[in-house]
């Protein structure tokens, strides 16, 4: 989230608008009734204070609006009273211009220009410097409306390309995913046709007969469920299916002395009895952890890393920290935090990256061991 998308979170722009044009108008008021003037002298430049603290209340309801009437108003006030000199009243005017100058369209800001101008040109006190003031106005109105038009622009342009990198991570990690619960299926269906295949062979035995069609059974509501996944996300039709299964939990012990070869330091931990997982909730587990690591080691550079696996009654934690500087990168909208939150919402999980209270970068997450239990 962008810093001023955050400070609107917290600050209603609106309510700020009002706030300062409260703040503009008291502090107006009571600079005039200190100025000593009575009756009607002072009433024309309490009217007009007022109406420029109006004007900066709405400027960004109505930008074309409250910019103009600001304009017009001060315009014909200093032609017909001369400058009354209120410091907050040339504040709430410069707001109401900056409203008008930078959220109007094109042609209601030409316009707008145009009364202003001729406001300002009206005959009066003074008039020898006033048109150098109009010319003066309107040169920083376009610049000022070039340069903040320009960088919102460029800004809008960057957050429909941040969106669109993030939607495409999306469909690249969906199809990856979709890829390997294809897989899983291939793996376990040719594990059912194997078991068919036993099957003569088993039937002057029943208990063994028994066994394999339990074990065909359970590899095929195994199927099913993934195969209801896979239907919820995206996939590709140009990959060759492989029969071979895919890495779980159990490969952990293999990807750790893989990093340690390579001078790593990473230790893991399992807490807990293991349990047998659903393939598809074992791989994914599997690829979560892998990330982590992958993200610790792209971005915490020499730091040492530590795996835990809980396992809980009706869930699997996963936990991967590091002592690095922490921001290990996968806190923002990179694809490692993509890919990990699609796996873990596949199944009904959750998953929390950030720094740790110390120094380092934590990834934790909870899969459930039975998912279709949670949906």
């Amino acid at each position: 989230m962008r810093l001023r998308d955050l400070w609107n979170k917290r600050h209603d722009p609106v309510k700020l608008d009002r706030a300062l044009a409260l703040v503009l108008t008291i502090a107006g008021e009571l600079q005039i009734a200190a100025g000593g003037t009575a009756g009607k002298e002072r009433l024309g430049p309490a009217l007009l204070t007022a109406g420029l603290g109006l004007a900066v209340a709405y400027r960004r309801r109505y930008p074309t609006l409250a910019g103009t009437g600001a304009g017009i108003a001060m315009g014909l006030s200093i032609a017909i009273r001369g400058d009354p000199q209120v410091i907050s009243n040339a504040i709430a005017y410069l707001c109401a211009l900056y409203g008008l100058a930078v959220w109007s369209p094109p042609r209601r800001f030409a316009l707008g220009m145009t009364a202003i101008l001729v406001a300002d040109l009206v005959p009066g006190p003074a008039y020898g410097q006033r048109p150098l003031w109009a010319l003066g106005t309107l040169v920083v109105m376009l610049i000022v409306r070039r340069v903040v038009r320009d960088r919102e622009a460029r800004a809008e342009l960057a957050e429909r390309e941040r969106d669109l990198a993030a939607h495409e991570a999306v469909l690249e990690e969906r199809t990856r995913i979709a890829r390997e619960l294809h897989d899983v299926i291939a793996h376990t269906v040719t594990v059912m046709v194997v078991q068919a295949q036993a099957g003569p062979d088993l039937l002057g035995n029943p208990v063994d007969a028994r066994r394999a069609f339990g074990a065909i059974e359970a590899s095929g509501r195994e199927a099913l469920g993934e195969l209801r996944r896979l239907l919820g996300v995206l996939r590709t039709g140009d990959e060759t299916a492989v029969v071979t299964p895919q890495p779980g939990l159990g490969s952990l012990d293999a990807l750790v002395q893989e990093l340690r070869a390579a001078g790593r330091d990473v230790e893991l931990h399992v807490e807990g009895t293991p349990v047998e997982l659903a393939p598809g909730v074992d791989l994914s587990a599997f690829r979560i952890v892998q990330e982590a690591l992958t993200n610790t080691l792209k971005h915490a550079g020499e730091a040492r890393a530590e795996v835990t696996v809980r396992y809980r009654p009706s869930s699997v934690e996963l936990e991967v920290v590091d002592d690095g500087p922490g921001a290990n990168g996968v806190g923002g909208a990179g694809h490692g935090l993509i890919g990990m939150r699609e796996r873990a919402a596949l199944y009904g999980g959750v998953i929390e990256t950030g720094n740790r209270n110390g120094p380092g970068y934590a990834v934790r997450a909870r899969l459930p061991i039975d998912p279709d239990a949670v949906r």
